[in-house]
């Protein structure tokens, strides 16, 4: 049997990878989303199932909050607003299709929040390896 938690990340993944975006990318599930910089040439969408909280819903169910990580990280070949702009717009649409949805198809799962980070205000990557990283935390509710 597979945790809930990597049953909600796998749903979010094939909810990336069945969708078309303004920009195109083929999502993968890590643990660890590491990428050299040559690898980023390319926009990596990376899926990290990154925790949980659980509570009792009845006697007979439990609930669980499992929070998935979507990641967006790019190689910059400058650092101005004209490169940077549409993938915080990619970042925010990836959002919004997610609230469209509020559900997500192969597991009884209900969107409860979403936390965006465009730009990590100490992002060395940014500064340093002109590596652009936004994270987008999904928090699903799973009764079982």
């Amino acid at each position: 049997m597979d945790a809930t938690l990597i049953r909600v990340a796998d749903a979010v993944l094939a909810e990336l990878n069945d969708y078309t975006f303004s920009m195109p990318f083929e999502a993968e599930r890590v643990y660890l989303p590491r990428h050299t910089p040559k690898e980023l040439k390319d926009l990596r969408v990376t899926v990290v199932p990154a925790g949980w909280d659980s509570n009792y819903e009845s006697r007979h169910s439990t609930r669980r909050n499992c929070t998935i990580q979507v990641g967006l990280q790019k190689k910059l070949a400058t650092e101005d607003n004209a490169e940077i702009d549409p993938l915080v717009g990619l970042a925010q649409e990836i959002e919004d299709r997610f609230r469209e949805i509020k559900r997500l198809k192969s597991v009884e799962a209900i969107l409860m929040t979403v936390e965006g980070l465009a730009v990590p205000a100490d992002d060395d990557d940014l500064d340093q390896r002109k590596i652009f990283t936004s994270v987008l935390s999904l928090t699903y509710r799973v009764v079982e």
